[in-house]
């Protein structure tokens, strides 16, 4: 009797509770509803090999906050190509997906103190400016890790460290271990005190482990790396360093070693009485694998979860890995919220031996195997922000096959041309 007594209390009290608890909460929200159209002519660079795509993405990001220490975020969003339902491409059509939210962010925040906080479950992050890890936002979907993740504020510097899980794979037979996983432990540091000449250092290290299983690879790496950016008056020089070590394992349990390394420089000028112009000039080159010649450890360079548009040319034909490539490039403002852009890139392959790493829109199908120039891409752009949260870009993008397509045992020599348009509005 008591113990029925006392739960119709603690019934009773609780909607005032939860009253009391809705009156201290804080919810808010923001998000983007984005479109894009691309028209690649000559995308696998032979005539009439014409693509067209329209995208539309719609993203909400959602957080509640009760008192200063603890929060909770979420992010889901709708992702849909125009036209595509799946098996079918009817608009009554019930094999589809293209009516599915996905949740991209669901954490949990917890302030311990003034300088630490904790965050804990399924986040966006990125290191440093993304050549190593980045948010991928440019995609229909970010990246998301899942994990936890605590982030210390000193007067001097910005340190994390974190823990994140990859993958819990299923148990098999013959591999052994009872629980295999593939997991990604890492620290990185971003100094915030620093000379006038030097505007960003930011250095790192991960350790990923993937246990092996007669289904799936496995890994041991290592992956280190820096990035500085520095000022001289008008002059801007940037410093990129990337690296990573380690043995990977065959679903038979054959290990191989493997190490690979990016490096780049850039040095730029800024013209701020000219429509707040810079010019840039950059040299790139990350490492390939030297095969045929008796070397039996991979030295081609791996991107991890790289931020991949632009990274090798706009039109994402190319991706990091046996890549070198000179990039210069132009940005002018001629009106405060009016943004354009002219870069021109030259790629070409690290090592002759190894095949190019294809970019998201990469269509070539063969590659010449004694020849290492890749081919050349201009990228001019504008850009428009609306007073009513409205941002409108078109580019022209057109990309020149080089030797290792155009004499291939199926010839590529069609330059591939991409008109892009994006609406994108923010709230």
């Amino acid at each position: 009797m008591r113990r029925a007594l006392a739960a119709a209390v603690l019934l009773a009290m609780l909607p005032t509770a939860h009253a009391q608890d809705k009156a201290n909460s804080q919810f808010t929200h923001s998000g983007e509803f984005r479109v894009r159209d691309s028209w690649m002519m000559n995308s696998a660079g032979v005539k009439d090999s014409d693509t067209n795509k329209a995208y539309g993405r719609f993203k909400l990001d959602i957080g509640a906050k009760a008192g200063d220490k603890l929060s909770a975020n979420l992010t889901v969003m709708h992702n849909s190509t125009f036209g595509y339902n799946g098996s079918t491409n009817l608009p009554d059509g019930t094999a589809g997906t293209e009516d599915y939210l996905t949740v991209n962010q669901a954490f949990g925040s917890w302030v311990a103190s003034d300088d630490l906080t904790i965050k804990v479950g399924r986040m966006n992050y990125q290191i440093g400016d993304g050549t190593i890890m980045g948010l991928n936002d440019w995609e229909n979907v970010p990246y998301a890790y899942e994990g936890i993740m605590g982030n210390w504020e000193a007067e001097f510097g910005r340190f994390q460290v974190f823990a994140f899980k990859f993958d819990e794979k299923a148990v098999t037979a013959g591999m052994g271990g009872s629980n295999p996983e593939d997991n990604l432990y890492g620290v990185n540091f971003d100094l915030k005190t620093m000379p006038e000449v030097l505007k960003g250092l930011n250095v790192h290290v991960l350790q990923n482990n993937a246990d092996a299983t007669t289904a799936s690879t496995g890994t041991s790496q290592m992956r280190y790396g820096l990035n500085a950016n520095l000022a001289f008056g008008i002059i801007d020089l940037g410093l990129w360093y990337e690296g990573h070590t380690g043995k990977d394992v065959s679903t038979a349990g054959v290990k191989n070693d493997h190490a690979g390394s990016l490096m780049a420089a850039a040095v730029g000028a800024n013209f701020a009485n000219f429509m707040n112009s810079k010019v840039w000039v950059k040299y790139h080159q990350d490492t390939g694998d030297k095969t045929g010649n008796g070397n039996t450890k991979n030295e081609g360079y791996s991107s991890f979860y790289t931020e991949k548009h632009a990274s090798a040319g706009h039109m994402d034909i190319l991706g990091f890995g046996n890549l070198t490539f000179i990039q210069v490039g132009w940005t002018g403002k001629p009106a405060d919220n009016t943004e354009v852009g002219l870069n021109y890139w030259m790629f070409s392959k690290t090592e002759k031996t190894s095949g190019a790493t294809a970019g998201l829109n990469q269509g070539f199908t063969a590659e010449a195997a004694d020849k290492t120039k890749l081919g050349d891409e201009i990228d001019l752009w504008a850009s428009h922000k609306y007073d009513s949260g409205l941002t409108t870009t078109l580019r022209l993008g057109m990309f020149m096959p080089g030797d290792v397509y155009k004499d291939a045992a199926t010839k590529q020599d069609k330059t591939v041309t991409e008109v892009f348009l994006e609406g994108r509005y923010s709230f």
